[in-house]
């Protein structure tokens, strides 16, 4: 009986230890499988840690068409337009865009463009505390501070060049009657289109990027 009963107790400890193995084994597979996934260990690989993953619009389509390019740019500046800019509500007074809202700069250019931005800020903010700096306008409806917005829009959209990863396009921006030519150069990251340029075709090719960049080397 002692026997019997040894032979039992035997056959549960291997149990337990057989079962307590197993588990040490899972939870050092889980481990290795959290270590190797790049998306939560590398900062260097994740896109929220680069550049803020903001909710694009949807567009339907092949990315790498003439017809895509176009409606990704109507798409941004439409979505620019009514949450970044006053609105006139049905009762006719003015709405002004929330304190929350992303800039458009955020949400629409390129990490590359951010950077540049952040310095170009960083170095006005140390340097030109009252705003009188490069950025003093409005460099998405080309405006100056103390000119008047009217309900703006853009017309004529059109790509002059396209390849993989880079567009250029061309469009019109209209406020109040009057129009701007504007050049934008764009890329691909992130698997989607974003701006990485602004030129004013109508003020002698204004280059927001080569303006940028000459600002920063001059100071």
């Amino acid at each position: 009986m002692n026997r019997i009963e040894n032979k039992v107790n035997h056959i549960d400890m291997k149990r337990v230890i057989i079962v307590f193995a197993t588990l040490l084994l899972l939870a050092s597979c889980w481990k290795k499988g959290e270590k190797a996934d790049p998306s939560t260990n590398d900062p260097q690989n994740t896109t929220e840690n680069t550049v803020k993953a903001f909710e694009q619009p949807h567009i339907d389509g092949d990315p790498q068409s003439d017809e895509y390019v176009i409606a990704r740019v109507n798409a941004i500046y439409d979505n620019i337009f009514k949450e970044n800019y006053p609105v006139i509500g049905e009762d006719g007074e003015e709405i002004l865009p929330s304190d929350d809202t992303p800039s458009p700069d955020e949400k629409f250019f390129t990490k590359d463009w951010n950077d540049l931005l952040s310095k170009v800020y960083e170095y006005e903010s140390a340097n030109n505390p009252d705003g009188q700096g490069l950025l003093d306008f409005d460099y998405w409806a080309w405006l100056d501070p103390d000119e008047e917005i009217g309900k703006l829009s853009i017309s004529d959209v059109s790509v002059v060049k396209r390849d993989k990863e880079r567009s250029v396009v061309e469009l019109s921006l209209n406020n109040k009657g009057n129009k701007t030519h504007v050049r934008l150069e764009l890329k691909f990251e992130r698997g989607e289109w974003y701006i990485d340029n602004l030129i004013n075709l109508d003020d002698n090719n204004y280059d927001m990027r080569k303006k940028m960049n000459e600002y920063l080397k001059k100071n």
